[in-house]
């Protein structure tokens, strides 16, 4: 995850908060970490699969708030997004960082 400018420690902690949370089926990181073109003190974005409603969104975010990481985490529901672009470049550049125990490893498409 370098290339992410993220150690894997603190990839560690995002996927053990993701974890807390049932709903949360899949995460991507999305947005400048996962283009490789962050700077220093970028946030974490993080794209959401599952039935996440928003009292679990909340809580989700509070979640990270509360975890000390040295990075702000913003977190959207995938499903959710209304804005395309956005949507494709989750669906284009995307890593995914999590897949919920016991769900099947779906790799997203790549668009070339």
């Amino acid at each position: 995850m370098k290339r992410h400018g993220i150690c894997w420690k603190t990839v560690i902690r995002i996927c053990a908060v993701l974890a807390r949370f049932d709903e949360v089926r899949e995460a991507v990181l999305f947005g400048s970490r996962a283009k490789g073109n962050y700077k220093k003190g970028s946030d974490i974005d993080i794209a959401v699969k599952g039935p996440v409603e928003k009292d679990a969104l909340a809580q989700l975010m509070m979640a990270f708030d509360e975890s000390l990481l040295p990075y702000f985490v913003d977190v959207v529901v995938y499903a959710n997004l209304e804005n395309e672009a956005l949507r494709e470049h989750i669906d284009r550049v995307g890593v995914r960082i999590y897949v919920k125990s016991g769900e099947p490893s779906k790799k997203a498409p790549r668009r070339h």
